[in-house]
């Protein structure tokens, strides 16, 4: 039986008010000189301006993985 998780509630875009909904989308970061690509992470997205928002525990949990 596969379990589907709840999608994460998140709060209107701090920038421009607009509606954030949950993605996966790949996340590229620069740590050390070196580029990696973290693919399908978990975020929020704005459906206006397409700003990108990372709960904590993704945030922490791709800095364990640097």
């Amino acid at each position: 039986m596969k379990v589907l998780a709840m999608p994460n509630k998140y709060s209107d875009c701090f920038y421009c008010g607009g509606a954030v909904d949950e993605r996966l989308m790949p996340r590229e970061l620069r740590w050390q000189g070196q580029l990696f690509i973290f693919e399908n992470v978990t975020m929020g997205v704005c459906t206006q301006c397409g700003e990108k928002v990372l709960m904590k525990e993704v945030a922490k949990g791709i800095d364990q993985i640097l």
